[in-house]
């Protein structure tokens, strides 16, 4: 047997419950342990579908729980479960027998997954150079996500505005990914990174500070709202900016040049109504600020 789990190999688990039986075995993508049978809540009602969920070393998941599931007038055991490759959802498979008739069905329950993170944040690290901050984060086991969404504070805890977005990979194992705020602000400067699961919900990293004292510029955007003309100001002038409007799909709107100035104003009043992303980038690096067209 494996030493390494429950230190002799072998689990048994104890539910607070008349009686227990395991029928079957499945391995989410964090690798924690979800076991599938029925259980008797007590001697005077029918065994319900029930499972519970362990650590990878045998231990019990104290943030997971048990779920029971009845079915009315049923003695109802699940003989397997089954996590679905898609969404990780958990299904138990199994018969329900009606105490009223004698009949037995199938029986069927799906539940939503519970305990597993849509990414799992290994490091989120920053960098200072010359006139920008590096981003480092790495990630593990990655499900359903869709974007991150890179955040800055001058405070730390509100005021905390979008810079930019970058596409996630949506795989397991461990990867890695990086953005360059090119226009951080001269002094205290806080990140985090927000993910975005493929369903529109979302988590955050831990919020990292970095102490800014180069030459970096700082991008405004204003008016905003803006109803016909925008105004984007501290831009490089001793190199080509390149401006680009694109919708919250990623679908270019609108695109202009500067040089040789430090602002730039640009009529967008064909645009429609909505909420939308600059994207500023110069000497291939880039960053990102967002606007509300009225």
């Amino acid at each position: 047997t494996d030493s390494t789990f429950s230190l002799d190999g072998i689990r048994k688990l104890f539910l607070k419950f008349s009686s227990s039986r395991a029928r079957g075995v499945a391995i989410q993508i964090d690798g924690k342990i979800l076991v599938g049978g029925s259980v008797k809540i007590d001697e005077t009602l029918d065994p319900s579908f029930a499972f519970a969920r362990l650590l990878t070393d045998g231990k019990v998941d104290t943030n997971g729980k048990v779920i029971t599931t009845s079915f009315n007038y049923t003695q109802s055991t699940a003989f397997s479960i089954a996590t679905q490759p898609a969404d990780n959802k958990i299904v138990l498979a199994g018969v329900a027998i009606n105490t009223t008739t004698g009949d037995g069905e199938f029986a069927l329950a799906r539940y939503m997954q519970f305990g597993i993170l849509p990414v799992n944040f290994v490091s989120f690290n920053a960098s200072k150079k010359d006139n920008s901050i590096a981003l480092i984060w790495e990630t593990a086991s990655e499900v359903n996500n869709n974007y991150f969404t890179i955040e800055r504070s001058v405070n730390g805890s509100t005021g905390f505005i979008e810079l930019g977005r970058v596409a996630s990979k949506n795989t397991t194992g461990s990867q890695s990914y990086n953005f360059e705020d090119i226009a951080p602000v001269k002094g205290g400067n806080y990140y985090r990174i927000k993910q975005v699961d493929a369903d529109g919900a979302s988590t955050y990293s831990k919020t990292i500070f970095i102490d800014f004292a180069g030459k970096g510029i700082v991008l405004i955007v204003y008016p905003n709202p803006v109803k016909d003309v925008i105004n984007i100001k501290g831009l490089a002038v001793d190199v080509t900016t390149s401006l680009t409007i694109s919708d919250l799909n990623g679908r270019i709107c609108a695109q202009a040049v500067s040089s040789n100035s430090s602002t730039y104003t640009w009529d967008i009043k064909r645009l429609p109504v909505g909420t939308y992303m600059l994207r500023v980038g110069a000497n291939n690096k880039f960053t990102t600020l967002k606007f509300v067209k009225q």
